[in-house]
């Protein structure tokens, strides 16, 4: 906005993955409370929302005049989702961080907590899924599973904690006694669990994640959402500097020379290309160089120019 107050949809997107459990998730989002969003803007609003795993609802109420504009603009970010839709199903989202969403006080409330939480995550760039009342249920918590060791050990831990250290929430009281159980057993086996009832609480998040997935550096309107596939990370890369100017006009801002240190979960990485609809975005191979962490690989990248949205992929 002309204030330089940013309006994001990723951190909603969240959160109601969290309540519709496994339900898919579309919507339609609008700028200023119009309807008649311009071109950029929808084009941002459809990555961020393949990026958060959700559909964007196009609600084309365009006047006769603009129509073809906006369609020749728009359609390019139409065929580029459906042209990659492979790097869009069947991902896993990275979470350094376990949001805590009690959706049991949406009517105790008028203040939602995990809200304001999961945008302040959000602006920094952590990663990170929410999780309701119902994956805390001592059912959800069955014993040791197979496979890849995860971060914590799984014994009594629910399935939507395992693997992850770190567990948020607004304050202690958001949880029932079953709950607190569980928790109990998280943080001995190693996880930490941190209320936002301390003023620098994102100050103690961001010391428990001793490997973020992903770090950006002087980019403050870059959202970055990293997704995992078998042999591949994804980079979800959106610049939300985009501003609306009219109900038909906008006025997006690049950014230049974007660097990023992620941490992926491969032993070596082979290739890492930009895919994006912007004509005047970086595409193809990128640079970059690499440091392995035992079973994972930090790598370095920059990105020179990200226009509104670009997929990395590290291969």
């Amino acid at each position: 906005l002309p204030g330089g107050q940013v309006i994001e949809y990723g951190p909603t997107y969240k959160q109601l993955h969290a309540i519709s459990h496994g339900k898919p998730v579309v919507a339609v989002t609008i700028a200023e409370a119009d309807y008649h969003t311009p071109p950029n803007l929808v084009r941002l609003a459809m990555a961020e929302a393949a990026a958060n795993e959700a559909s964007y609802l196009s609600w084309p109420t365009w006047p006769e005049p603009e129509r073809k504009r906006m369609c020749d603009l728009i359609r390019p970010q139409a065929d580029f989702l459906r042209h990659n839709a492979d790097l869009l199903n069947g991902t896993r989202v990275r979470r350094d961080v376990v949001l805590f969403l009690p959706f049991r006080n949406w009517l105790v409330t008028g203040q939602c907590r995990a809200s304001q939480l999961a945008a302040e995550l959000a602006r920094n760039n952590l990663q990170f899924e929410v999780i309701c009342e119902d994956d805390l249920r001592p059912e959800a918590a069955p014993g040791v599973p197979t496979g890849k060791a995860p971060a914590v050990s799984s014994r009594g831990i629910p399935k939507q904690l395992r693997g992850t250290r770190v567990l948020i929430a607004g304050s202690r009281a958001d949880f029932v006694a079953s709950e607190t159980n569980l928790l109990d057993r998280f943080t001995r086996a190693g996880g930490s669990v941190i209320t936002a009832e301390k003023a620098d609480w994102l100050k103690d998040v961001q010391a428990a994640i001793t490997q973020p997935s992903i770090r950006l550096e002087g980019a403050p309107t870059v959202r970055a959402v990293v997704r995992d596939q078998p042999h591949r990370t994804l980079v979800h890369l959106l610049n939300l500097n985009v501003q609306r100017l009219s109900t038909s006009e906008d006025k997006v801002t690049p950014v230049t020379e974007l660097r990023a240190t992620v941490r992926v979960p491969l032993k070596k990485v082979h290739s890492i290309r930009a895919l994006t609809a912007d004509a005047a975005g970086t595409s193809g191979a990128l640079q970059f160089t690499s440091t392995a962490k035992g079973r994972e690989t930090l790598v370095q990248i920059t990105l020179p120019h990200l226009e509104i949205a670009t997929i990395v992929v590290i291969e």
